[in-house]
């Protein structure tokens, strides 16, 4: 999995400074912009489940996590797509650089074929977004970053 890491800035909270990650509220205003909540798209474009990208993962019979590449090469186990629950989609455009930062600090995005827009499906409720932290790691300085990003 590819990492993300950003600087860290004034207008971030004091949260995810203090944890040194990125809050879902900084992720979402840096890369994805404005958004339009429409919860029922999933119940009129089922396009958006085919053209999710993260929010599922490839279990065995057993239980146990699969990569993708098990999950195309491996014919000795039975392989299901298990997807994330979503509780929020939110129509968006995104431009492809944004989507694959979004992407590497585990947001879940999709696109919807019949609006022929980005969507953000939100996987997690219940708490504001400046405390739900992302996979993004936080910097003081662009030699760290530029460290960590280096880095295997």
């Amino acid at each position: 999995m590819e990492k993300l890491g950003l600087l860290k800035l004034k207008d971030m909270g004091e949260y995810e400074k203090e944890q040194g990650y990125a809050s879902y509220r900084t992720i979402v205003k840096r890369f994805i912009g404005d958004l339009v909540l429409c919860n029922n798209i999933a119940n009129i474009d089922t396009s958006i489940y085919d053209n999710m990208e993260n929010g599922f993962h490839y279990v065995d019979d057993e239980g146990n996590e699969r990569t993708e590449e098990e999950y195309q090469n491996d014919t000795t186990w039975t392989i299901d797509i298990e997807y994330d629950d979503i509780y929020q989609y939110y129509l968006c455009n995104v431009s492809q650089f944004d989507k694959e930062q979004a992407l590497k600090a585990g947001l879940i995005l999709s696109y919807s074929d019949m609006l022929d827009c980005d969507v953000l499906c939100v996987n997690h409720y219940g708490t504001s977004w400046d405390y739900v932290l992302t996979d993004a790691k936080l910097f003081d300085n662009w030699e760290e970053l530029k460290k960590y990003e280096e880095s295997e």
